[in-house]
């Protein structure tokens, strides 16, 4: 992981030169991402499994900081379209999810392969 560290200068008396330094903008948890107070899009910046690129889990946490949690989760299950009801998923229906979206018909199966034997 890479420490991000920039000062930040201030032309103070407005005459176009820099001659005053406000203090060191860090990436506080040393994921690469700074905080949206430095100018960053790191939601989290004290937690390094929370950035824009992180993983997201099924544990209720938006690691990838898009505002929707566990979305597409790499621990998710495989839900298929199962229209005809035959316990079988219909093949390039399968969404990657942690449960059945509320709402969604009860005609989705989390076979592990859409296709029969």
């Amino acid at each position: 992981m890479r420490n991000i560290a920039i000062l930040l200068a201030l032309d103070a008396a407005c005459d176009g030169t820099t001659d005053e330094t406000q203090g060191e903008v860090t990436d506080a948890d040393q994921d690469g991402y700074l905080a949206p107070a430095w100018g960053g899009d790191d939601c989290s910046d004290l937690d390094p499994s929370i950035h824009p690129d992180a993983p997201e889990h099924c544990d209720g946490v938006d690691e990838d900081c898009d505002t929707v949690v566990d979305d597409a989760p790499v621990d998710g299950a495989s839900f298929f379209d199962d229209g005809d009801l035959d316990g079988f998923g219909a093949p390039g229906t399968s969404v990657t999810a942690c449960e059945i979206a509320a709402g969604c018909p009860t005609t989705i199966s989390t076979a592990t392969t859409p296709t029969r034997p």
